[in-house]
């Protein structure tokens, strides 16, 4: 038997929850509650198996009840059942110490099968949420731009720019026009994948 503690605050999300785990014979619910302070006492004393957590409540946040139990060496599984899709909180809340993620639009669907994921040692997560992680992963790891792909001309000259250099200054250096500087400085964007003079310093 799986005994699970459900916290959250707003109580006709909170009695979907056991309406759908209900129908499971397996699963037991042993506590509701909306306060995050009384979750982490709840915790203590009965030590459930499962929580399934929101993140807004009442009085402190969710995300503070995973770190307080996970402080405290609590190992309990935390399911987090947030309206939240964004990057930021979802990978807040895996750092925080949650073991899966799924969105409340999406409960019917997805919460028996995560519940059973998780108790399986996996990390669900809903897949509008996945697919928003894996988007702002990429966009961390974007691989550096090659200086090999520039001529020996247009590295000259996005070294000299990068470092602070104007036009009239370069050129006068190179022997070649102020705006042939400009058209060498415009392909170097284009070839790095950059916008500024500071994303060019960045690259040396």
């Amino acid at each position: 038997m799986t005994r699970i503690l459900i916290v959250e605050d707003d109580p006709i999300m909170s009695d979907e929850m056991a309406q759908i785990l209900s129908s499971r014979q397996d699963l037991e619910i042993i506590g509701v509650t909306e306060s995050g302070r009384q979750a982490i006492a709840l915790i203590r004393e009965h030590r459930p198996d499962l929580i399934l957590l929101d993140i807004v409540l009442p009085d402190i946040t969710g995300l503070s009840v995973l770190r307080e139990c996970r402080r405290r060496g609590l190992s309990t599984e935390f399911l987090v059942v947030s309206s939240f899709e964004d990057y930021a909180k979802v990978f807040e809340a895996i750092i925080s110490g949650a073991n899966g993620y799924i969105t409340k639009d999406r409960l019917h669907v997805e919460l028996l099968p995560s519940i059973n994921d998780l108790l399986a040692g996996g990390s669900p997560m809903s897949s509008a949420v996945a697919r928003k992680a894996l988007e702002s992963f990429r966009k961390k790891v974007q691989p550096k731009a090659d200086l090999s792909d520039l001529s020996p001309r247009e590295e000259d000259i996005m070294r000299a720019f990068a470092l602070g250099k104007s036009y009239k200054e370069i050129s006068e250096e190179l022997f070649i026009a102020p705006e042939t500087v400009k058209t060498h400085i415009r392909n170097v964007y284009k070839k790095l994948q950059v916008n500024s003079r500071t994303d060019l310093r960045k690259l040396l």
